[in-house]
């Protein structure tokens, strides 16, 4: 697969060199030049459909490992195409987390002055007094709303301590 990839990575494909039948194979009109895998990205157009055109062509098929498994090496390098956005979205995402989970809050933060807590919310974080903000999103009664309003009521009062 990673092979195929790499492969893929480095073929360009330019509409100027697409005779009728790569353009029957893909079915799309292409604006301008591509790199192969890029193609992939699309959804309209499948490895095979990829793989028929004149300059790509199939991977080895007598690799016997490739022919072997070739079904889920397809459908593998399709799915890495087609969401490497959102899976690049979500690792951002899970940083993002990540970062606010270990966030310390400050031993003299007030928790009534939070606006928006409801107060179930309020006695929670008074009575156990979390470290982090992720040990106060685990609290019982702890919505996510809950912890975006303890973001922001963190954010401002850090703003306004350096300002």
């Amino acid at each position: 697969m990673t092979r195929e990839q790499a492969r893929l990575d480095g073929i360009i494909v330019k509409p100027t060199s697409m005779n009728e039948s790569d353009r029957a194979a893909i079915g799309v009109e292409l604006q301008k030049e591509s790199i192969a895998a890029n193609l992939l990205r699309r959804p309209e157009i499948s490895y095979d459909q990829l793989s028929k055109l004149s300059n790509i062509g199939a991977f080895d098929d007598d690799c016997a490992v490739f022919g072997e498994f070739r079904e889920q090496i397809v459908l593998q390098l399709e799915v890495q195409a087609k969401y490497a956005g959102y899976i690049a979205r979500q690792e951002r995402e899970i940083a993002k987390h990540g970062k606010q989970e270990s966030l310390r809050l400050p031993v003299d933060i007030d928790y009534m002055a939070v606006d928006g807590l409801s107060n179930e919310a309020r006695q929670r974080l008074e009575g156990t007094r979390p470290v982090t903000l992720g040990q106060a999103s685990r609290l019982e009664g702890m919505t996510p709303s809950a912890v975006s309003l303890l973001l922001v009521y963190l954010k401002k009062r850090q703003l306004k301590k350096s300002a």
